[in-house]
């Protein structure tokens, strides 16, 4: 990845966060700090590929929504999920799911599959990319400041990813402890309900 950063610059940050996201961002942050990338540059790739991808993905769910289900069976549990998220939280759902673990990917064909207008979807979007690349190019950047500070000046990136891992693992741990939390909670309401109809 960093290779790929290093041949194809700004060009592969819009086409790694158009079909993926923020390890890319983060790394071209790193890279931006050590001097070899423009941090403002790195954000707006990012901002641009993000918003590009999931704008893609919205008309897809919009316009081939069942057909392209019936191609994806694996993924319908995610969409369901995040079709259950827009549902129950509607303008913040679609301003945060790019930091939701697990549904981050399918979320804009699920909200294109539900129906949402496209200029409300467009401009949410716009605002959501933005502050998503501020936070994931930015973290990158500030990360590298904090690593410096604590190693010297370090030349080589091994240090940096054993960090960048061991910081994507906790997330990644986390985000199951809230997923779980949830849904213990979900079921928890649903039996109550179940109790209340039977009285």
């Amino acid at each position: 990845m960093e290779e790929f950063l290093r041949t194809w610059g700004y060009l592969a940050i819009f086409l790694g966060t158009f079909f993926e996201g923020e390890t890319f961002v983060i790394l071209a942050g790193l890279m931006a700090y050590q001097g070899l990338l423009d941090p403002w540059l790195v954000i707006i790739s990012a901002f641009a590929g993000s918003f590009c991808g999931d704008q893609t993905w919205f008309y897809i769910g919009r316009h081939g929504g069942p057909w392209v289900m019936r191609k994806l069976e694996r993924a319908k549990p995610a969409v369901d999920k995040a079709s259950e998220l827009l549902r129950r939280w509607d303008l913040w759902f679609i301003l945060s799911f790019r930091f939701i673990y697990g549904i981050r990917n399918v979320a804009p064909f699920a909200i294109g599959n539900a129906g949402v207008r496209p200029l409300r979807y467009f401009t949410l979007n716009m605002i959501a990319a933005l502050i998503w690349a501020f936070s994931f190019g930015g973290s990158g950047y500030l990360f590298g400041d904090a690593f410096t500070r604590m190693m010297g000046d370090v030349k080589h990136y091994e240090y940096i990813m054993i960090g960048f891992l061991v910081t994507v693992l906790l997330i990644v741990f986390l985000s199951f402890k809230i997923a779980g939390w949830r849904k213990r909670r979900a079921e928890a309401e649903a039996a109550a309900k179940v109790k209340v109809g039977a009285r």
